[in-house]
């Protein structure tokens, strides 16, 4: 009785040999899960590092684009600045020559003004001069068909100051004024006129002694 109770060390070390090769199977797979939790680990700290650093460039770019597009402003900023201050030192200067300008051009039209009513009156004289009586009164300086022509060449002078005169004055109605005035003044002086073709012929009227 007692013989069949005792146990068999042969079956108990079989017994703890798989039970120990259960456990070391289940510390082996505790293991392999340990060691792909452990690498899966690592593989998002790498990924992890890998993003931190290339956020870090970009951090970097960011800011020295930024640092860039900063000092860019300023020197258009500056730029701009300067540009503003030729162009109104420029537009000053400009203003400052036409002024200039109109000042010399008004003194010089002035001037020519004084100059063309000068020639005015020296033609002037000259016609009188030329188309008045002789000292005797009785004849004219110039003979008939001669005084026509100092006539004719005396107005076209007058047209042509007249019109210098509208020039240099923007009188559009100088030279009509100057061309009646011529007008008038040759019907009443000129030998063209009865006084002049009587004093040629020996009839009609004759020079009048002033």
């Amino acid at each position: 009785m007692t013989s069949n109770l005792a146990r068999d060390p042969l079956k108990d070390a079989e017994a703890r040999v798989r039970a120990l090769t259960r456990e070391v199977g289940a510390l082996r797979e505790d293991l392999r899960r340990e060691t792909k939790r452990r690498e899966r680990a690592v593989t998002q700290s790498q990924e992890a590092e890998a993003a931190r650093s290339s956020a870090e460039n970009k951090l970097h770019e960011l800011t020295y684009a930024n640092r860039k597009l900063a000092a860019e402003v300023d020197a258009a900023q500056a730029a701009a600045k300067a540009a503003g201050e030729r162009d109104r030192r420029a537009l000053r200067t400009l203003r400052e020559g036409l002024a200039e300008v109109e000042g010399a051009v008004a003194q010089r039209a002035e001037r020519g003004s004084l100059q063309v009513a000068s020639a005015f009156g020296h033609v002037n004289t000259l016609r009188a001069m030329l188309l008045s009586c002789g000292p005797s009164g009785l004849e004219p300086v110039l003979p008939h068909a001669l005084a026509n022509s100092v006539t004719h060449t005396l107005a076209d002078i007058i047209r042509g100051l007249s019109a210098i005169s509208a020039l240099l004055t923007n009188a559009p109605d100088a030279e009509e004024q100057a061309a009646a005035a011529l007008s008038g003044a040759g019907s009443k002086d000129g030998p063209g006129s009865s006084n002049a073709s009587g004093g040629g012929d020996g009839g009609g009227g004759q020079c009048q002694q002033r």
